[in-house]
C-alpha cells in the first residue's frame, strides 16, 4: 500500500497485459480500475505495483521486460534447443515461438539447425548479447529511482515478502507452487507439474494465464 500510495496512478487489478504483435511491450491502460489502494487485497496492490515497474522499466528499454525476464534470461551466445525454452522460461510453447519470432526479426538472435542432432537451435547475436547485460542496469536504475522516492525501508520489506513466497533455502519448492494446482476439469490439470514460472507474466491476447497459454 504504501508504495501504491506514493506511485499514484489509477492502474487495473490485473497484470501487465502484453501486445504479441508488437514485441510482447505492455499495454498501458486506457480505463483502469480507480480504486483506493486500502480497499483492495494483496493480489490486486501486487498486480498494479508489478504494472507500475514494468512500464517504468519499459521507458529506458528497447526491449519489452517481459522477452529481457524470460526468453534473454535463459540464452547466451551458445546453443540452445528450441524446443527446451519451455521448460527453461516457464512460459508456453506459443510464448516462446512468438518472443523469439520478435529476436529474430530485429537480429536479437538467431536461429539454426542444431549441431549435435536434428531439430532448431537458437543463440544470441552480439547484438543480442549486449541487451542482455542491459537487462540488470535497467532493473538497477529502476530499483534505484523507488529507492529514491520511496525510501529504502520500504523497497527492502517488499523485496523480503515477495521472496519469502517465491523462494525457500534452496531456491525450489517455494510456498508460490502450493497454489499452481488445478483441481477443476480443466485442460491445464493434465499438464505436468510447473518446476520453473515466468519471471514476467506472459498474459497474451490467447487468455489470462501467465505462462502465455
Amino acid at each position: 500500500i504504501a508504495i501504491r500510495n506514493v506511485l499514484d496512478r489509477p492502474l487495473p487489478h490485473y497484470y501487465p497485459t502484453l501486445r504479441h504483435t508488437m514485441g510482447m511491450w505492455t499495454l498501458d491502460p486506457e480505463t483502469p480500475d480507480c480504486d483506493a489502494p486500502g480497499t483492495l487485497e494483496l493480489p490486486y496492490l501486487l498486480s498494479q505495483v508489478h504494472h507500475l515497474f514494468t512500464l517504468d522499466a519499459e521507458r529506458e528499454s528497447d526491449l519489452s521486460l517481459a522477452i529481457r525476464a524470460n526468453l534473454m534470461r535463459v540464452l547466451s551466445g551458445a546453443q540452445i534447443d528450441k524446443k527446451a525454452l519451455p521448460e527453461l522460461t516457464g512460459i508456453s510453447k506459443e510464448a516462446a515461438s512468438m518472443c523469439v519470432n520478435y529476436l529474430k526479426k530485429y537480429d536479437y538472435l538467431v536461429e539454426e539447425p542444431l549441431l549435435a542432432e536434428k531439430g532448431k537451435a537458437v543463440r544470441l547475436t552480439e547484438r543480442g548479447l549486449f541487451e542482455q547485460v542491459r537487462y540488470a542496469d535497467i532493473l538497477q536504475s529502476v530499483e534505484t529511482r523507488w529507492r529514491e522516492t520511496l525510501s529504502d525501508a520500504t523497497i527492502d520489506n517488499l523485496q523480503k515478502a515477495l521472496q519469502d513466497i517465491a523462494l525457500d533455502a534452496n531456491g525450489m519448492n517455494a510456498p508460490l507452487f502450493q497454489g499452481l494446482g488445478v483441481e477443476l476439469p480443466l485442460w491445464r490439470a493434465e499438464r505436468p507439474k510447473r518446476v520453473v514460472l515466468p519471471h514476467h507474466p506472459m498474459v497474451l491476447y490467447r487468455g489470462g494465464w501467465p505462462d502465455g497459454s
